[in-house]
């Protein structure tokens, strides 16, 4: 028996995998990481994802860097924190900003 997955499962594993990552995911990257074949699809989630953080009051954004996609701190945190991305938890190309 096949377990329907949910849309807010699919933008979930998105923002995971954007989280969990230390660079830029394409859009095939992420469909193949989240098991789903329709890559307009996996654009559309993104791009509420990316909706999301604009709309709420947060520290993080989803940014578009030639392409492909990465949770990042928004700049006006960036340089307060950065001496923090030392650690193996997450890059110094997490926080930044293009």
């Amino acid at each position: 028996m096949m377990i329907s997955m949910e849309d807010s499962d699919y933008k979930n594993m998105i923002e995971a995998a954007l989280f969990m990552s230390s660079r830029a995911l394409s859009s095939e990257e992420l469909a193949k990481i989240i098991g789903l074949g329709a890559i307009g699809q996996v654009e559309d989630y993104v791009k509420e994802l990316i909706n999301k953080y604009k709309s709420s009051d947060t520290a993080l954004e989803i940014i578009n860097i030639g392409g492909k996609y990465m949770l990042t701190v928004k700049e006006q945190y960036a340089s307060k924190v950065s001496s923090l991305a030392s650690g193996p938890d997450i890059s110094r190309g997490a926080l930044r900003h293009t």
